[in-house]
């Protein structure tokens, strides 16, 4: 009877190589609510850099993410 959620998502961008930010990203995540008003969560990034000829690094990073959030009344 708690509270589950599963999600995936994919988010892409152009021409923001300076601003360090990646050219796409898969993302996949689970959150449950582990007590009333706390939710306890995992999520996965997968992030493709832009090429080193178009102003970015080139790299392919993973990012491992927990997160716990509560609500105050």
């Amino acid at each position: 009877g708690k509270s589950q959620n599963v999600y995936l998502g994919y988010q892409a961008s152009r021409e923001t190589a300076g601003l360090n930010l990646p050219k796409n990203r898969w993302l996949a995540g689970y959150g449950i609510d582990i007590v009333k008003d706390t939710m306890l969560g995992l999520e996965w990034d997968h992030d493709q850099q832009f090429a080193t000829g178009n102003g970015g690094q080139g790299n392919v990073t993973n990012l491992v993410s927990i997160r716990a959030a509560a609500k105050f009344s």
